[in-house]
C-alpha cells in the first residue's frame, strides 16, 4: 500500500518536472528570440539573471540538501536577500549623494531609465 502511493507520487513529480522544464525552454527561447532577432538589449539582464538563479538553485540541490522543499526556501531566501541588500544599497548610495529631502522628489526619479510621465 505504501510503495503505491510512491509510486503514484514519483509519477505526478515526474510529469510536473517535465511541464515546469517545457516552460522555462520556450521562456528562454522566447527572450533569446527577443534579443537576436529583435535587437532587444533591454533584456539582457534577465539572461544574466536567469543564469544565476539556475546556478544558485544547481549549488542548493547538489551541496546543500536534496529536499525539494528545503532547497526551494534556501533558493528564495538568498534572492530576496540579494534583492534587498540591493535596493538598501541604493537608497544609501542616493541618500549619500542627495538629501533626505529630495530623496523620494520626482525629479530624482525621472530620469531613471523606465520610468514614464505617469509616475
Amino acid at each position: 500500500m505504501a510503495g503505491d502511493h510512491r509510486r503514484v507520487q514519483k509519477k505526478n513529480g515526474t510529469g510536473a518536472f517535465f511541464f515546469f522544464m517545457a516552460t522555462l525552454i520556450m521562456w528562454v527561447v522566447s527572450v533569446f528570440f527577443e534579443i537576436l532577432f529583435n535587437m532587444r538589449t533591454e533584456l539582457l539582464p534577465l539572461i544574466f539573471r536567469f543564469s544565476f538563479n539556475q546556478f544558485s538553485n544547481w549549488v542548493c540541490w547538489k551541496f546543500i540538501t536534496r529536499d525539494p522543499l528545503l532547497a526551494n526556501s534556501c533558493v528564495s531566501l538568498f534572492h530576496s536577500s540579494l534583492t534587498s541588500a540591493s535596493v538598501v544599497f541604493i537608497l544609501v548610495k542616493q541618500w549619500a549623494s542627495n538629501d533626505v529631502n529630495q530623496l523620494f522628489e520626482h525629479s530624482q526619479m525621472k530620469g531613471m531609465k523606465g520610468n514614464g510621465d505617469g509616475f
